[in-house]
């Protein structure tokens, strides 16, 4: 039985530490400069312009108090914060905050979560005007 397999190409990216100075790069970038704060708080601003922490608390179990910090840039969230918003934002967050840097495959499934929620979107709209429509 033939299975259907998707293949996502993956940019090659280099983990590396420079020998003079001990800072860890990827691809020529430093870690911290790969994962932009700025960026962050403005994705999540957009999809919850009033009580962000709260909403990001009762969605994710992240103590509202933490989700702040993160939403005010205060600080960034760590390895199972940053995996619990990944699984409440999917890929479009790691496209929103790294930008060029993100992983190719990040964009291309990002670009597929907007498809989908676009049609999603329509259906409503057309089930709405054949309401009108009579």
């Amino acid at each position: 039985m033939n299975v259907p397999v998707t293949v996502f190409p993956v940019r090659a990216a280099c983990l590396c530490t420079d020998t003079n100075t001990g800072a860890r790069t990827m691809s020529g970038l430093k870690l911290y400069q790969v994962w932009s704060k700025e960026k962050f708080v403005q994705f999540i601003h957009v999809r919850f312009p009033q009580s962000a922490e709260y909403h990001l608390a009762s969605l994710t179990g992240i103590p509202a108090t933490t989700c702040k910090k993160h939403v005010y840039g205060e600080t960034k969230p760590s390895a199972d914060h940053l995996i619990a918003y990944l699984v409440l934002f999917g890929p479009s967050l790691l496209r929103a905050v790294m930008g060029e840097n993100a992983p190719q495959w990040a964009a291309g499934l990002a670009e597929d979560e907007k498809r989908r929620e676009l049609h999603i979107e329509a259906k409503k709209l057309i089930d709405q005007l054949a309401e009108y429509s009579g």
